[in-house]
């Protein structure tokens, strides 16, 4: 708001301050959350800030609603992560967990306990994997992509390869020499706060 500029933000069922436990829910779900609250609560076109998951959804709901959104911005995005991440990390005894029980523990570098991943999470997401058969040749909004290259939880290439599978002229990928994954110092939040200024100049209208 002190930017002039309104906005809509959100935790997804499981996430943050909303309610839920995150092993119960997968990407069908959270972009259930995404595309009820873009249609509930907003009007005329939007621009997409997705950071690490939501990278992902905003690529998901870009293919959803195409004349509601025209463009996206992603900060470290994550996208595919169940399988590009997750699954090639997973020991054999916590794949066999998975199997027996369901669930199964991984440590988080921003939380004192354990996250949980269920199958229910692994095999939901899968009908939802964008990074494979061109999936997004035929997303049409341009896609402006932010990531560190001292991320430790998603490697830059994920948003290489995001690039590489959008068709739109006008995408980009900006790599960040001291970025990490949160992209949350001062300078990192002035860089893509300034361009979402220039998308919204560039691909709304300019009533806004």
């Amino acid at each position: 708001m002190e930017r002039g500029q309104q906005f809509l933000r959100f935790d997804y069922r499981g996430h943050g301050l909303s309610e839920g436990d995150a092993a119960e829910f997968s990407i069908a779900e959270w972009l259930d959350d995404c595309l009820f609250l873009l249609d509930q609560l907003t009007e005329e076109p939007q621009i997409l800030v997705g950071s690490s998951i939501g990278g992902w959804l905003m690529t998901l709901m870009g293919l959803s609603r195409p004349n509601r959104i025209v463009a996206c911005m992603g900060l470290a995005a994550a996208p595919d992560f169940t399988e590009r991440l997750i699954l090639p990390s997973l020991s054999a005894a916590q794949k066999q967990e998975l199997q027996t029980k369901g669930t199964t523990a991984i440590l988080s570098p921003y939380s004192t306990t354990p996250y949980l991943i269920s199958t229910y999470l692994l095999e939901q997401s899968r009908r939802f994997l964008v990074l494979q058969n061109d999936n997004l040749a035929s997303l049409p909004q341009p896609l402006w992509l932010f990531h560190g290259l001292l991320d430790q939880e998603v490697p830059w290439q994920l948003s290489f390869d995001l690039l590489q599978q959008t068709a739109n002229p006008h995408s980009q990928l900006i790599l960040i020499k001291d970025g990490d994954h949160r992209l949350s110092q001062p300078h990192h939040i002035t860089l893509w706060l300034e361009a979402v200024d220039m998308l919204i100049h560039k691909f709304s209208n300019p009533s806004r």
